[in-house]
């Protein structure tokens, strides 16, 4: 059951198996394919180290400027 592996993944990174002492914690969520059923089908992962955050560049501080997607 994949919930599990997630569930078991936040419990690592909160330090609490409860889920209300998850409220307020940050995760990091990847989309990934895994096989269920024996067919591939896209899920949703827990990264238990969060990569390193992008550093903001000195002259964008205080910009007001939509980030192009």
């Amino acid at each position: 059951m994949r919930t599990k592996a997630n569930c078991n993944t936040i419990a690592k990174i909160t330090g609490s198996r409860e889920f209300d002492d998850w409220t307020g914690k940050t995760i990091h969520l990847y989309r990934t394919e895994v096989e269920f059923g024996g067919e591939m089908v896209e899920s949703i992962r827990v990264k238990l180290k969060a990569s390193k955050p992008v550093p903001a560049s000195p002259d964008s501080a205080g910009d007001d400027q939509e980030i192009p997607f």
